[in-house]
């Protein structure tokens, strides 16, 4: 790879690939059967073919494959992006209907104090709302608020809203036993919860989350890593069973 970051050829010389997938060496390869390159690429093939038959794949633990062409890993994707449209559509709903959106007040006591304190929503960060960010120990914090006592900007994850996931819960009614790892509305003192003072009305919050929203929401790359002992990899643990179809193999989807 030359200094600005192009691949370079040692076949051909062009730029733009390397020599494993040079189209002039395949050519070359194909009509010269019996060449030292032909032998040495046929050997090349049968290593890496006797590597994969003792590789463990890292995401489904069987061995033969690899992450990257790992079918448990693709149909995974496919069901939890088809189960994260149905939640965040939730959501949505539950946007609508607490009157949540940019301009909207609410208070909050917190935990260490008894004063509480007055909140406007400024800003809510659309494209971050997606089903990981709706569990106990996420990090993500989509909306953004300025204390009207100091003007200071505070950015608050999901589960600050306890109203919010209060009607989240309530929509998702019965199906809330498919997204066992979404926050569950916890019986704080009464005094202790987020209060809408001011919400928006239903049009207005309507108008203000994006078209599509459903459908251009995706989930964070990080719930497919690898577990690890990194506090970063602790969303897969709490998350992996909304993501796993338990039921394709029965042909059973939601």
């Amino acid at each position: 790879m030359s200094w600005n970051g192009t691949v370079s050829c040692t076949w051909c010389g062009q730029r733009g690939h390397n020599r494993r997938g040079c189209p002039s060496k395949k050519k070359y390869i194909r009509e010269n059967p019996d060449s030292y390159e032909a032998r040495s690429d046929t050997n090349q093939k049968r290593r890496v073919k006797a590597q994969a038959q003792n590789r463990r794949c890292s995401y489904c633990k069987v061995k033969g494959h690899n992450r990257q062409t790992c079918t448990a890993l693709k149909k995974d994707k496919v069901y939890a992006s088809k189960k994260n449209e149905k939640f965040v559509g939730v959501v949505k709903e539950a946007m609508i209907q607490t009157g949540l959106g940019v301009g909207a007040l609410v208070s909050k006591i917190h935990w260490n104090t008894d004063k509480p304190s007055l909140y406007m929503i400024t800003d809510i960060q659309w494209d971050r709302f997606e089903m990981s960010c709706f569990q106990n120990y996420s990090r993500k914090a989509p909306i953004v608020l300025r204390r009207l006592e100091d003007n200071e900007e505070y950015k608050m994850t999901i589960t600050w809203f306890d109203s919010l996931l209060k009607k989240v819960h309530e929509l998702m009614g019965d199906d809330k036993e498919q997204f066992n790892s979404i926050a569950p509305c916890y019986g704080y003192e009464s005094d202790k919860q987020t209060k809408i003072i001011s919400p928006l009305s239903p049009e207005q919050v309507a108008k203000q989350i994006p078209k599509d929203f459903e459908k251009k929401s995706e989930l964070d790359s990080i719930v497919w890593k690898d577990q690890g002992n990194e506090k970063k990899y602790e969303e897969r643990r709490y998350m992996k069973k909304d993501f796993v179809d338990k039921n394709y193999k029965r042909g059973v989807h939601i």
